[in-house]
């Protein structure tokens, strides 16, 4: 199973299909390869990008985009390819490969804030508004905002969800799913 950090980008994901026999699949005969990955558990694609490079002997790469490694866990993934005739076959046949995103070390300059210690943000934590966050929809993907930037996400595959922010912040929660995204909700922790 391949091994990558949280975010990075410089090291691709490879593979070689096989057909049921075993011999390789030349893929160079599809208009269209496909990687579809999510992470164990979900049902919600985290990725759903061409494949970079195919060719004739099964052999496949696929280069990171920026946001594909957000989540730290055991990803599962296929390739989907398209025919001439657009006829679709996925690879593996049975069940899917897997990845796994381990997390990296804080990274930047340690500042007073970060001293004051990490608060668990979840369903039961009160808004600026002192209601509930709640529970959100299963799949949907849970980030953290600070200053414009996301600084904590993950999917929910329960509906329930639990982000580690560092306290005496404002952060702002959105919680999206494909064809939903809800009103962000402002979180002093």
């Amino acid at each position: 199973m391949a091994e990558f950090k949280r975010h990075d980008t410089r090291e691709p994901l490879r593979g070689v299909v096989r057909d049921g026999n075993g011999a390789t699949v030349d893929l160079t005969q599809f208009s269209s390869v496909r990687l579809y990955a999510q992470l164990k558990g979900s049902s919600v694609a985290v990725i759903n990008a061409p494949v970079t490079q195919v060719s004739s002997d099964g052999s496949w790469t696929y280069h990171f985009a920026d946001r594909d490694l957000r989540f730290v866990g055991v990803y599962e993934y296929e390739l989907e390819a398209i025919d001439a005739e657009g006829k679709r076959v996925t690879f593996p046949t049975k069940g899917w490969a897997q990845f796994t995103v381990y997390d990296d070390i804080a990274q930047g300059e340690l500042t007073d804030t970060m001293l004051d210690g990490d608060v668990t943000v979840t369903a039961e934590t009160k808004d600026t508004s002192n209601k509930a966050l709640g529970t959100v929809p299963v799949g949907a993907i849970v980030t953290a905002v600070l200053a414009n930037n996301p600084v904590a996400e993950m999917v929910s595959v329960d509906g329930s969800f639990a982000l580690t922010l560092k306290s005496g912040l404002l952060y702002t929660i959105f919680v999206t799913k494909v064809g939903l995204t809800l009103t962000p909700r402002s979180v002093k922790v």
